[in-house]
């Protein structure tokens, strides 16, 4: 029984991390694209700028994913993560 609530926790857990992960990565895209469509919209939009935008948004969520996995990286080795998950699979049998 205290596996069942132990694995509903830890999915739980990991759908709050994803949650977040791709909330800040969109939102941080939305927000540069917001920014580059407050400079082209100085002269007006044309189709292709449209395109630009839209291509723009794309390839800067790939760039946002790029920072915000780097950031909680950063922030489980800050907080020892990776030590406790390495010794947690040495014990269990696992190779590290």
């Amino acid at each position: 029984m205290d596996t069942v609530s132990a694995r509903g926790r830890r999915r739980w857990r990991a759908s709050l991390r994803r949650t977040l992960f791709f909330g800040l990565t969109f939102l941080t895209a939305a927000g540069a694209t917001a920014l580059l469509l407050d400079v082209l919209e100085a002269n007006g939009l044309t189709g292709i700028e449209l395109l630009g935008l839209a291509l723009f948004f794309c390839l800067f969520t790939w760039i946002a994913a790029a920072l915000w996995t780097a950031i909680a990286g950063f922030a489980i080795r800050l907080a020892g993560g990776m030590a406790r998950a390495s010794i947690r699979a040495r014990s269990a049998g696992g190779s590290s």
